[in-house]
Formats: C-alpha cells, structure tokens, sequence
C-alpha cells in the first residue's frame, strides 16, 4: 500500500526551483557553441569557461558540494583609501591582455591540471561567451614593452668562448713542455744519449748523481728482514706476496742498522696497504701526499740526515718576479738592480712571467754560525733579493737541494712543467748573484704508485730535464724499498756533495757581501 507523505510548501516550492535551475543550466550548456579561439583572461579558466568565483549564486550553489566561495585574491585588485572610505579598483583590460597568459586564472588550485580541450576534440567541453572579446594577439605582443627586465636567451651573445687573440697570453694552465722551450730561459726535456749525440758538455756533478741514482739492484729489500718477511707470506691469515721472490739486498750494501730497518718495516708495511686502497678508491691527491711526507719523514731520521730538512712549500709562490722564467713574448730579462739607484727595475708582469709552485722539497738547516753570515749578508741587499732559494717565504734562509710533486688527481695540471718552472727559477736566481750552475737539481714527480725522477741542469744557458727515470713505486714492497733506497742517496748527496758545494761557493759569496759597504755593491 502506497504511503503518502506530505511535505511542506516551502521545500516544495525549493525543489522546483533546483529543478527549473538544472533545466535552464542543461539547455544553455548544449547550445552554447564550443571555443576554438586561445582565449584566457582574469576571470576565466584556461577553457575560456567564467570562474565559479565570479558567477552568480545560484539556488544549485544549496546542494553543491563547493559551498564556499573562494577568496579574491588581494593581487588581482588595487585598493585605495581616499578619505578614509575603502575603494577597490579592478584591473584594465589591457593590464589583463599582458598577465593573462603568464598567470592562472582566479579560483584555479596552484598546480592543477586543465584536463579540458580547445580543438573541439570528443573531450572539449562547451564553453560559455564571455562579456566581452580579447583579440588573439601573437605571445611576442603580450609581453610589455621596454626593459622588461628579463635575462637575455642563453647563446645570444656574439661573444665565443674558447676564441684566442693575438694580444691574449697563454694562460698558466694550457702552459706545456714544448711552450716552455720557447721561454727565457729555455727549459728543454731531453735525456742523456741525446745529449752525448750532440756531444754536448754534461757536467760532472750530474753524470756522479746519476751513475748513483742509477746504479741500485734490483732487490733492495735488506737481508737482515729476509726472514721476518718470509714469516709473514707464510701466515695462514695471509697468502705470500708474489712480489718477495726477488734477490735480497746484501749485508755489504746494507744503508742503515738493524734497529733502524725494523722501524722502516713497519712504515713500509702500512705505505703499501694505504696505498692499495689510495689505487683501490680512486683516492684524491692529498691522500697520496700523506704517503709521500711518511716517507720523506724517515729522511732527518737516518744517520747522516741531521741536517736534512723536509719543507712543505705548496704555498711558496717564485719570488722575486726577476727569477720567474720570462714568456717567449716578454720585454726581456731586466738586471736587478742591487744598488738600488734606478726603482724601476720591476721585469715582467703576471702575463710576462711565470709562477709555478710545488709540493714539497728537501732542504738544509744551517747552523748558527752560517745563519749569522748570511744575515750580515742580506743587510746589504734590497729586500726582496734576501733569499737563498727562489722563494721569499719562510723558506728563504734554507738551500733547496731536491723537489717533489704530485701529480693532481682533479685537474689538468702537468708535475713536470711545475718543477720544470720551479727549477728554471733556481737558475735564475744563482744568475742574479753571480753564483756557481753547474750543480743539478733533482725532481721526483709522484703519480699514484708511481715515482719517477727527472735531473735538470744548465748547458749553454738553457735548462736541461733529463727524464723521466724510474725512482720507485709503492705497489710492491721491493718498490717502496727502492723508493727508500734512491732517497738515502739523495740525502747523502745533498748532506755530503751539495752541502760542500754550498760552503765553497754560497758561503764565500755571504762573507764578501757582508764585508762589504753597499756602495761598493
């Protein structure tokens, strides 16, 4: 049986007003025409379609499931209060032609998504007229006018990276070997058959330093660890290391004491594992510089090293700009001007000139008798010519007898033409007092495992690098021994020839200046 209900006649007569509204709202959407035009402005979607915002409330606004009306936005209007009364001024249309395409439309959630089509595809949506008509205007014309103040398209600049002119100097990184040969003076790469063929005049101190450095067994491991070493390869937790099949060195080549070789072992020991993992991890240039210094530690540690000093000078830049080898387009070596009469003796410029540094060296540590002299010395002289070496920092009262340098890990930089400038600068400075250049000047340029040395000297007013020549390598054992090996000779040489050579020409110079009157200079 039918149940009647009686409903009152205010809800009656609100549902046939929903009814009437779903009625007339049906019909205008099925003959409005669908926009093909491009039309977005304030107060549309990107459909073309008004806003809900800005549409009359309606009585479907009752049953909607968006009972809240958005907020207008307080940058879509220009408020202005004259004589305290509140006066909200819309937007023109021309202001609206110009943001409507860089700005969404008002009521839009930030980041949604226009699902709707303008091509009158199966999924574009019939769209309502507007109350008035933009013109479609080209993207260029909705841009304004004058600066806009936006950044220039990338590439639009005539200018072309990588372009060389001829009044531009080579920068110091670009700057290789064959570059260098054409500088003042001349650093030439060469070895020694070469230089016999041109029957070129090798000094005897280089011919006795490489005989030395050259003349090493191949195992150099001291007998007196044969047996400690052989106890290890065969430990259960570790396999024989294939690299202590080697000859062992003999008692009667022995450089140092037992006590000292136990301690050697276990450096040698722990430069080999750190340096497995430095090749393993790719490990950056300061890691393999942490096993450089632990090894030219030991040196001031052995008999005969205690004058030998070991010198971080990374930060030593070549100082005074006179001892800096000049570029091929330079104005020419300027004299220094040790009397100090004429101020402008300044030589060649940072474009001129170059100034390489390096990583570490080997120097003396003078005693106190000689200090004194040469701080005699350099009170007759100017300021930046009171060094011993290349250098005005806190190195200058130590002589350099060997450099080293790693080669980078993150950059193009080449080792050899940095001891190549650093050495080339020593000469230079031995030129400028008048000192004896017949003595070499060692280098070892480290390379991951790899250490290779160079020699380089004066022969006819060029720099010879004889090099590179095997020094050693911390892959094997038996190659950080070598490496070990080869440094004792250098620290003999340098505390034994070198230090002699010093005495007799540096010395003697530091004694006539510091008797001297500096107008007799």
């Amino acid at each position: 049986m039918p149940v009647s209900v009686t409903l009152p006649s205010d809800l009656l007569k609100r549902i046939d007003c929903w009814i009437k509204e779903v009625a007339r709202y049906t019909e205008d959407y099925t003959r409005a025409p669908t926009r093909t035009s491009d039309f977005r402005g304030r107060g549309f979607g990107a459909n073309g379609m008004r806003l809900r915002s800005s549409a009359k409330r309606t009585g479907l606004a009752e049953i909607s499931g968006n009972k809240q009306t958005p907020k207008r936005k307080v940058s879509d209007v220009m408020e202005d209060k004259p004589q305290g009364e509140t006066r909200k001024k819309t937007k023109t249309n021309e202001e609206i032609e110009h943001r409507g395409r860089e700005h969404r439309g008002r009521g839009r959630p930030k980041g949604s998504k226009n699902k709707g089509t303008l091509d009158g595809g199966q999924h574009a949506l019939p769209l309502r007229s507007p109350p008035f008509s933009i013109p479609n205007l080209p993207s260029s014309d909705l841009l304004p006018s004058g600066n806009s103040g936006l950044s220039p398209r990338k590439g639009g600049s005539p200018k072309k990276k990588g372009v060389k002119r001829l009044d531009q100097a080579m920068s110091e990184a670009s700057i290789d070997m064959a570059y260098l040969a054409t500088c003042a003076p001349a650093i030439r790469q060469t070895d020694f058959p070469s230089l016999r063929a041109a029957k070129k005049d090798i000094p005897t101190t280089v011919i006795g330093l490489y005989n030395k450095l050259r003349n090493v067994p191949h195992g150099v491991i001291p007998s007196e660890l044969k047996e400690l070493y052989e106890s290890d390869g065969n430990t259960p937790r570790k396999s024989k290391d294939p690299h202590l099949d080697i000859d062992y060195l003999p008692p009667s080549k022995a450089q140092f004491p037992l006590e000292t070789l136990l301690r050697l072992k276990k450096t040698v020991d722990q430069v080999y594992t750190n340096a497995a993992r430095n090749h393993r991890l790719g490990a950056h240039e300061r890691q393999w510089g942490s096993l450089v210094y632990q090894l030219l530690s030991e040196v001031p540690m052995w008999p005969g090293g205690k004058d030998v000093v070991v010198f971080n000078v990374e930060n030593c830049t070549i100082q005074p700009g006179e001892v800096r080898p000049e570029r091929p387009n330079g104005a020419g070596p300027v004299a220094f001007d040790l009397e100090m009469k004429s101020p402008g003796t300044e030589k060649a410029d940072a474009a001129e000139s170059i100034g390489r540094m390096i990583d570490w060296s080997l120097g003396l540590d003078l005693d106190d008798e000689d200090v004194a002299v040469i701080n005699s010395a350099f009170r007759n002289l100017p300021d930046h010519a009171q060094s011993l070496n290349q250098s005005l920092s806190y190195i200058k009262r130590h002589p350099l007898f060997a450099d080293f340098e790693l080669k980078p890990t993150l950059s193009n930089r080449d080792p050899e033409v940095q001891i190549a400038i650093w050495a080339s600068a020593a000469l230079l400075k031995k030129r400028l007092h008048g000192w004896d250049t017949t003595m070499p000047m060692p280098a070892v340029v480290v390379n991951g495992h790899a250490w290779e040395y160079f020699l380089l000297f004066e022969i006819d007013n060029d720099v010879m690098m004889v090099g590179p020549m095997h020094f050693g390598s911390t892959a094997t054992v038996n190659g950080i021994w070598m490496i070990l090996y080869r440094l004792h000779i250098i620290m003999e040489w340098g505390s034994g020839r070198y230090k002699e050579w010093f005495q007799n020409h540096i010395m003697l110079w530091a004694r006539d200046v510091s008797k001297a009157k500096p107008d007799m200079l």
